[in-house]
This record gives structure tokens, C-alpha cells and sequence, in this order.
């Protein structure tokens, strides 16, 4: 069985954490995606805007909408209401 040297070894290394590092630079930015989070229980479904922390509320039920913007498209919407 053959040795290595120290020198194989060290270069080894720094070539594996070069890697390692450069793997975690290229990473994407957080950007849209993710944004909203969707839960939904027995009889109520919830969208949060992980953004600006708005809540649409639903009721799965009766398909009664407790808040009328729930079924509305949340993408490009341009202005945000909190209570």
C-alpha cells in the first residue's frame, strides 16, 4: 500500500474546502420563491405572505371566504393591507 505524502494531503484539503466554498458562494438569493406559505386544517385554509406577513383566511367547509381577497391572485399584487 502506497503513502501519501503530506504535501498530496494538504493540497487535497485546500482543494476540497475551495470547493466546499465556492459550492456555497454560487447559492441563489432568496427571491420570490417560498414566498407564500400555505396551511390548511379540518375546516380552515390560511396563506401567509412570508414578505410583509399578511394572512388571507378561508373556510374549506362551506367554501365561504372569510376574506374576499383569499382566492385572488397574490403575484404582482401591489398594495398590501394589514389590520
Amino acid at each position: 500500500m502506497k503513502k501519501i505524502d503530506l504535501k498530496s494531503f494538504v493540497i487535497g484539503g485546500l482543494s476540497g474546502a475551495l470547493v466546499l466554498m465556492a459550492l456555497g458562494a454560487a447559492s441563489p438569493s432568496p427571491g420570490p420563491l417560498g414566498r407564500y406559505q400555505v396551511s390548511a386544517g379540518a375546516t380552515r385554509a390560511y396563506v401567509v405572505d412570508t414578505t410583509t406577513g399578511q394572512i388571507w383566511e378561508s373556510v374549506i367547509r362551506t367554501g365561504a371566504n372569510i376574506d374576499p381577497e383569499f382566492g385572488k391572485s397574490k403575484i404582482g399584487a401591489s398594495s398590501v393591507s394589514r389590520e
